[in-house]
């Protein structure tokens, strides 16, 4: 059972995709078009890698074995750990 209320709105955002490039350090997704700000959201809806997989890479790569990451396991249950060897974040 959750322990409490959850603590979230809920919303919906809007995203167009773009015309133009993507700002530098920001790659634009080929599923949509669009130029997501975090990588967390481009791993999530441009690749096909589950949530504490992308947890434990950047726009540069993998992060380095022992690195702290976090995942969104539900809009208010956030998970926090470390990126193992096989380059998932495990608490």
């Amino acid at each position: 059972m959750h322990p409490g209320t959850p603590a979230f709105s809920r919303g919906i955002q809007i995203v167009h995709p773009a015309s133009t490039p993507c700002a530098e350090g920001i790659e634009k997704c080929y599923r949509d078009q669009v130029c997501y700000q975090s990588f967390q959201q481009h791993c999530a809806f441009c690749t096909d890698h589950a949530s504490d997989v992308c947890a434990c890479l950047d726009f540069d790569g993998p992060l380095d074995e022992g690195a702290a990451c976090w995942w969104n396991m539900s809009a208010d249950v956030e998970m926090h750990g470390t990126c193992d060897s096989g380059g998932i974040c495990t608490n």
